[in-house]
């Protein structure tokens, strides 16, 4: 038992002669002392409301006694930023007590009004762009519309009667002309079975 104690006490006192500069050097060595980014995150650029995503972002770590390790979205912590309103923001990253920040931004969305096309002229989907004169990022591009069918009319008839002759006539688009006419027979020929004219 008294070994015991003798050797709880010759430790004690081991530790109480080590210089207290001694210790505060080697706390000093196992802390990071700088924290820089090496790559900015894939995305920097959002839409209002979506979330902050750091993948692909890379950071070096510097210990006191010159250790360097690579950190990536995984070791880092993000601090709360808003992105649910438009503008340039500040992401503030961390790890072992310091810091490093990057630059993001959220657009400003503007709407693209559709234009419908007509017989002659192409239209275009709606579209969105960002509103910000410093961006004008395409966020959603206008796509052709192709240009309205032109209507198939039907024929005109003009029946015959017992002294005029009655002509069919036919268009098949709005853009082409008549394209022939038909005599069609004497009424007499159709009084008792009265059926449409045909084209022979």
């Amino acid at each position: 038992m008294k070994r015991w104690i003798s050797l709880l006490l010759a430790t004690v006192m081991l530790f109480a002669c080590i210089p207290t500069d001694v210790m505060a050097t080697e706390e000093i060595v196992n802390q990071v002392v700088t924290l820089s980014l090496e790559t900015l995150p894939d995305k920097t650029k959002y839409l209002p409301g979506e979330e902050l995503d750091l993948t692909g972002i890379t950071a070096q770590a510097t210990y006191g006694d010159g250790t360097v390790i690579l950190l990536t979205a995984g070791d880092l912590l993000a601090e709360n930023v808003d992105l649910s309103e438009s503008g340039d923001k500040i992401v503030t990253v961390s790890f072992g007590g310091q810091t490093a920040s990057f630059g993001v931004h959220v657009h400003t969305v503007e709407i693209l009004e559709a234009v419908a096309p007509t017989y002659t002229d192409p239209g275009l989907t709606e579209g969105k762009i960002c509103g910000d004169p410093a961006c004008g990022e395409i966020l959603l591009a206008q796509e052709p519309v192709p240009v309205k069918a032109a209507p198939v009319l039907a024929a005109p008839v003009i029946e015959a009667t017992s002294v005029e002759t009655g002509v069919m006539l036919r268009w098949e688009t709005v853009q082409q002309s008549l394209r022939r006419q038909h005599p069609a027979r004497h009424v007499s020929c159709w009084s008792q079975y009265p059926r449409p004219l045909h084209f022979h």
